[in-house]
């Protein structure tokens, strides 16, 4: 039986080839559309979300209150985290990421690249976010002071090989001017690619305490230097709304003296890791502003279109019903 009705329906395609080919191709493109636009949906949907621990890393941004300047920004002081890190039971731990100024020249031996994805970071990244170390010891690798970790492309644009750990690289940058021994750093990890749907996108990382060398007034200061993207691993019994509670008082304690008699000042807030690529609007956001609406309104576009091949087949598929009824009135007979 089943053989009769495709001999039927080949029967039936070659009969009326013009035809066949505008239905069968108006509903394949369109699925086909609309598979590709809900596949890229899901791909934004689920940023930031392979991270074992997505759901207990928050970042934390500042609400600024600076006289004549008012904004909300995705960064936050140095001390900020490393404190609420030491005082809160609430917080396991807590990592900072700070982009460099513009392009680097990164030089190792006769190769050179200007470089602009690359951030320091404190040495608890690999304890916070699920990034895959290849070579080199998680819990050291960004510890010091002149340390870098690669990505996998970047090691093997840099060397041509994976097998860095111990290599010395040459980076020029106006950040680097006040270094004590100069800009040149050692490879002491090569880790895997950043997912493409991550909202943190780097290709190096250069150890916090770096940025400290010939600028350690810096280390703590509570105003002036709001840059750093800071996040949060919370405690998994930890309560998130008791601890934005704590945040003014927290504030308040550690803010330089003059700028309380400024009636100036800053609060904190927290933002859930996996809410940032699409409900994020802050100044400095590494994500692109109102994301969220412009995937509804693609994830609208491809029902649409769904619904039009669709339409458009019945359409097309109706004339020939007509033309069909004495064939399918004998195969009832039969």
């Amino acid at each position: 039986m089943l053989l009769n009705y495709l001999r039927t329906a080949l029967r039936n395609i070659r009969r009326h080839r013009v035809h066949s080919l505008l239905n069968i191709a108006g509903l394949s493109i369109g699925m086909a559309c609309a598979i590709i636009i809900l596949q890229w949906v899901r791909l934004e949907f689920n940023y930031d979300r392979y991270h074992t621990n997505a759901d207990r890393i928050y970042r934390l941004a500042t609400d600024f209150n600076f006289g004549n300047f008012q904004a909300r920004a995705a960064t936050s002081a140095h001390p900020v985290g490393p404190t609420l890190q030491r005082d809160f039971d609430e917080v396991e731990k807590a990592v900072r990421f700070r982009g460099s100024w513009g392009n680097s020249i990164v030089t190792t031996g006769d190769r050179a690249f200007a470089e602009n994805r690359m951030y320091f970071a404190d040495h608890t990244v690999f304890e916070i976010f699920s990034f895959t170390l290849i070579h080199g010891d998680p819990g050291t690798a960004l510890a010091a002071p002149y340390k870098i970790v690669l990505t996998r492309d970047a090691a093997l644009k840099y060397f041509g090989t994976i097998d860095v750990v111990g290599k010395p690289m040459q980076i020029n940058n106006p950040r680097f001017a006040a270094l004590q021994h100069g800009p040149q750093v050692t490879v002491t990890g090569v880790m895997e690619n950043v997912p493409p749907n991550s909202h943190l996108r780097f290709s190096m990382l250069l150890s916090f305490e770096t940025y400290y060398q010939g600028n350690e007034a810096q280390r703590q200061r509570w105003t002036g230097d709001i840059d750093n993207y800071t996040y949060l691993l919370l405690a998994p019994n930890g309560d998130v709304e008791a601890l934005v509670k704590k945040f003014p008082n927290f504030v308040q304690a550690h803010l330089e003296q003059s700028v309380k008699e400024a009636g100036a000042g800053y609060d904190l807030f927290l933002q859930p890791l996996t809410r940032i690529h699409l409900h994020s609007n802050l100044a400095g956001d590494t994500s692109d502003r109102y994301h969220f609406y412009k995937v509804i309104a693609l994830l609208v576009t491809a029902v649409l279109i769904l619904m039009i091949a669709s339409i458009n087949f019945i359409n097309l598929s109706n004339p020939r019903l007509a033309g069909r009824a004495k064939e399918v009135g004998i195969r009832k007979a039969l």
